[in-house]
């Protein structure tokens, strides 16, 4: 290579490799995957506050005093966590469809769950209130002067049947307690007043009960599974591998952007080495070592004059 083109050429090597450095690095700013793992915690905090939901509607109804206040607590921070996360998913440029609509997926799957639990709180709260009322309205007719013996145990065994069935519902005893009732609603057109009016009360709350229970139970049983935290187990291994493929591939463009910067430095230790090399060597056809001698001829001292002839002497 002649030495006059090894500056050109390797600035010519150095843009192109520039270049290529440069498409590295808006690779790797445009491959970022902190949305993913933002996303990831989002759904991790997501099935967190399922869980807890599930466990407080658990105590909520296994107490009977408790109220609804703490249920409806849970609404306003999942609302946030659900915005979060689908902000977060539509903001990944590269997204798979696929993961995008199982995010959608999940998300309907939680605004289900809410709607679950919102539909039990009005439920249970049914079944409460004619759970506390229908002993008093037993009471009413057991107590009553005009009661006879046969009605008052008709109604004692029906409360306590009633109570069981709240228990353990099933179909076979609710037709039964169905078919009691009916019975005790044609007795009581017969009876004397103010029974019929007691009558008709206590089949009114235990018709609600009958009809409220099993329903309510399922919605409980739906709203306290274990569907989310399945549905965000899947999700987060879903996210996950899509973050390590955006890692890797931050890696690749990384491990570019080096290598860019490698090959650069090499070219100019090229470039240097054979500038000094033309330097040093001389050029093709002058004899080796003639520079050194010339120089040492140059420095020598003048030639001495000659002598005159002996002749002039004699």
């Amino acid at each position: 290579m002649k030495p006059t083109l090894v500056f050109p050429i390797s600035w010519a090597f150095t843009a192109l490799i520039v270049c290529l450095a440069v498409v590295f690095f808006w690779l790797a700013r445009n491959n970022d995957p902190a949305d993913y793992r933002t996303s990831i915690a989002g759904v991790r905090e997501i099935q967190q506050l399922a869980a807890d939901w599930s466990i407080e509607t658990a105590r909520v109804r296994s107490d009977p005093l408790a109220d609804f206040d703490s249920l409806a607590a849970f609404i306003p921070r999942m609302d946030e966590l659900k915005q979060v996360l689908l902000a977060t998913i539509r903001g990944i440029p590269d997204i798979p469809n696929r993961l995008a609509n199982d995010v959608s997926a999940y998300v309907n799957a939680v605004e289900a769950r809410e709607e679950r639990i919102e539909r039990f709180k009005t439920g249970y709260a049914i079944i409460r209130n004619s759970a506390r009322y229908l002993p008093l309205a037993a009471s009413n007719i057991v107590q009553s002067p005009n009661v006879d013996a046969e009605l008052s145990r008709e109604v004692s065994a029906l409360t306590n049947d009633i109570n069981g069935y709240l228990t353990a519902p099933s179909d076979a005893v609710k037709g039964r307690l169905t078919v009691a009732l009916e019975r005790l609603a044609d007795r009581a057109g017969r009876l004397e007043p103010p029974l019929p009016d007691h009558v008709a009360n206590f089949i009114a709350h235990a018709d609600v009960l009958l009809a409220q229970q099993a329903p309510t139970g399922e919605l409980f049983s739906q709203a306290t599974s274990s569907e989310i935290s399945d549905l965000s187990a899947q999700l987060v291994e879903d996210l996950g591998f899509e973050l390590t493929r955006k890692n890797d591939l931050s890696s690749l463009y990384v491990n570019g952007m080096l290598g860019a910067a490698g090959v650069l430095l090499l070219v100019w230790v090229v470039a240097g080495a054979v500038r000094l090399r033309s330097v040093s060597t001389p050029a093709p056809g002058a004899a080796p070592g003639a520079g050194a001698a010339d120089a040492a001829g140059g420095r020598g001292t003048a030639p001495a004059p000659a002598r005159q002839g002996g002749g002039g002497g004699g």
